[in-house]
């Protein structure tokens, strides 16, 4: 009798284990079988988790839902950036249940505005092969960075590979060797330069520089200082430190003045991938202010962050 009861519970489980329907993104919502919201996640970067998606099942059974590296998010407006799913994902749902959930993406274009918090996107094919091969090979390394997106945009914009740049230099060599290829071009390292090397310390001309000042109060794995233009696109990431000890709550960065030259900068401390502390400065002014004549600003108590 023992033996009858445990096999059928063995059957019910298995049997309760298979009834999950598996279903892809865009068949799910071709079927009616979810909706969706997909919104600027205000605390990410269009690099780093930008979009934040809410599912909603409809059945009354559970389900599945895979996203793929590749799949494409597009904005409402067109004046603001696509956004390419970069490592495959699966949500699940109970029935009638509704999710909130943050997928590994990067945006497609360089030239276009990043999103602000009204931005919404909708799914959509993609038709670019060579993108969506890109996409795989990202997600096969299992990476979010700046040098990711350096990536991306180099395919898009069909750019000299060697522009890619990334604090992890065996990263960089990877995506730029993956880039040639998808380019059909001969992998040739160019000289170091202060654009294309993320280490390279040429005697700078006109030396900004800063520092974010935070108390810490949870484990701060990673963290990374980059610097956005005024349509809040990278421009060049000045820190990256990962497994960052908890005692260094002062971090002190620097860039060449001379080769950035937009009067307006915002300047961004992202911890374990979410924008924790941000700072409009105007560089312009703060030149006028001494005259334009001394080489090195340093820009004062910039940053002071609590309780984080």
């Amino acid at each position: 009798m023992k033996k009858c009861i445990t096999f059928c519970f063995l059957a019910t489980t298995l049997n309760f284990a298979f009834s999950i329907n598996v279903i892809s993104f865009k068949e799910a919502i071709n079927t009616n079988k979810i909706t969706y919201v997909a919104a600027c996640n205000t605390k990410g970067t269009h690099y780093l988790n930008p979009i934040v998606l809410v599912v909603y099942n409809k059945e009354n059974t559970e389900q599945q839902i895979t996203l793929s590296a590749g799949d494409l998010f597009v904005p409402t407006e067109s004046m603001f950036q696509n956004i390419v799913v970069t490592k495959s994902d699966k949500i699940h749902l109970l029935p009638n249940e509704k999710k909130v959930v943050v997928i590994q993406e990067n945006c497609t274009e360089s030239h276009d505005r990043s999103a602000i918090n009204t931005t919404k996107y909708t799914f959509s094919e993609n038709p670019n092969t060579q993108l969506k091969q890109l996409a795989h090979f990202i997600d096969s390394l299992n990476i979010k960075s700046s040098g990711v997106q350096m990536a991306i945009w180099n395919l898009m914009n069909e750019e000299d590979y060697n522009n890619i740049n990334s604090s992890d230099s065996l990263e960089e060599l990877k995506l730029r060797k993956y880039v040639a290829k998808l380019q059909k071009k001969k992998f040739v390292l160019r000289k170091n330069d202060y654009k294309t090397n993320y280490y390279y310390a040429p005697p700078i001309a006109e030396r900004v520089r800063g520092y974010f000042e935070y108390i810490p109060t949870v484990e701060t794995d990673n963290i990374q200082i980059a610097m956005f233009d005024e349509n809040n696109i990278l421009v060049r990431e000045l820190y990256n430190g990962k497994n960052q000890p908890s005692a260094d709550n002062k971090i002190i960065y620097q860039f060449d003045g001379s080769f950035y030259k937009n009067d307006v900068y915002y300047f961004k401390m992202i911890v374990n991938y979410e924008v924790k502390l941000n700072k409009k400065f105007n560089i312009k002014a703060i030149k006028e202010q001494y005259g334009n004549k001394v080489q090195s600003y340093f820009l004062n108590q910039m940053f002071t962050g609590f309780g984080f």
